[in-house]
């Protein structure tokens, strides 16, 4: 089973309050604020129950 989205928190990222992204087939996305990767997610959700 593959996991598509994952969430890597780090030391440095924890002291900045960010969240390194990567989702399969695409690879690392870098770092974002953790409250712009929920949102993110979030949406995404809400657009596949649409």
């Amino acid at each position: 089973m593959k996991v598509h989205h994952m969430l890597v928190i780090g030391p440095r990222d924890l002291e900045a309050g960010n969240v390194s992204v990567r989702i399969h087939g695409q690879g690392n996305l870098g770092a974002k604020p953790r409250a712009e990767v929920v949102a993110e997610i979030l949406a995404a959700i809400k657009e596949r129950q649409a």
